[in-house]
């Protein structure tokens, strides 16, 4: 059994005859542990503890679960609304009934009461439809309660994402770059947090790369039509998104057989090829 970090260096992959492959998502210096991770990497270190003592039976002890800023990304930490300045972080993240305070007016809540309003966000979050102002109200209240980084604001985010979407094809033709602007806030935003959380060539940062790509490349394309992106800067976004589904393309490379992975590898394939052709039409003053 491998070892677990929530920051881990490998990945599993199912294959077709039910053998695994562990692949390495980083590099992996001679010597050092290799790790894969129990839990979701997105969540709060609270969370990510109580799910490893349930499951395995252990507390982590990675250099991500001992830092109360997580690695600088901020996962769990709460804004104070006594000074409005400080974050609220665990005294201790190790314990999970450690007193939180906040680092500037010094301000403290209990484990318990982080917890439930952690608890009360996500409920609300999950429960939520594809209503976008309604998703909209629990953004910004979120953002407001936490680091704009924390795990709540991120299904929030992407839950955001799937409604404009949807949003956009009930509305065809209509405000379609107002939607794909929105679009493109939040997949930026979530973006921003994997990166952090998960670098290297790992599924999620994968998927992550294909959604903002082709996002992008929607955006980019539809202001380019209506003369309202110039020629430069829209041949520098297309170099720049050929790269990132490079980069895409390279997560997901190696992914387990017979999912809606293989879909997506193809999609990033074929956005990663309009973008080359319409950056040589562009050059060649076709397009």
């Amino acid at each position: 059994i491998m070892s677990h970090s929530c920051t881990s260096n490998t990945k599993t992959i199912m294959n077709e005859d039910q053998t695994v492959d562990v692949r390495a998502v980083l590099p992996i210096k001679r010597g050092s542990e290799i790790t894969k991770s129990y839990v979701s990497s997105l969540e709060t270190t609270q969370l990510r503890q109580e799910r490893l003592m349930d499951g395995w039976y252990f507390r982590c002890k990675c250099l991500r679960c001992c830092d109360p800023l997580e690695g600088l990304s901020f996962a769990s930490s709460v804004a104070c609304l006594k000074c409005k300045e400080g974050l609220i972080l665990s005294s201790n993240p190790l314990d999970p009934d450690a007193d939180w305070a906040c680092g500037d007016c010094g301000f403290m809540k209990t484990a318990d009461a982080i917890k439930k309003l952690n608890e009360y966000f996500m409920a609300a979050i999950m429960a939520a439809t594809d209503d976008c102002s309604n998703l909209e109200d629990l953004l910004e209240k979120s953002v407001k309660m936490f680091h704009p980084n924390h795990y709540l604001p991120t299904p929030c985010r992407i839950k955001l994402n799937t409604a404009f979407l949807k949003l956009g094809a009930r509305n065809d033709g209509n405000a379609e770059v107002e939607i794909l602007m929105r679009r493109k806030e939040f997949l930026d935003d979530v973006h921003q947090v994997i990166e952090t959380i998960e670098p290297g060539l790992t599924q999620r940062r994968g998927l992550s790369l294909f959604e903002r790509s082709v996002c992008h490349l929607q955006l980019g394309r539809e202001l380019y039509d209506r003369k309202k992106f110039g020629k430069a800067d829209f041949c520098k976004l297309l170099e720049s998104e050929v790269t990132s589904l490079e980069d895409c393309l390279d997560c997901l490379e190696h992914s387990s057989v017979g999912g809606y992975l293989d879909d997506v590898n193809f999609k990033a394939g074929a956005a990663r090829d309009d973008a080359e052709s319409w950056l040589s039409q562009v050059l060649e003053g076709s397009l």
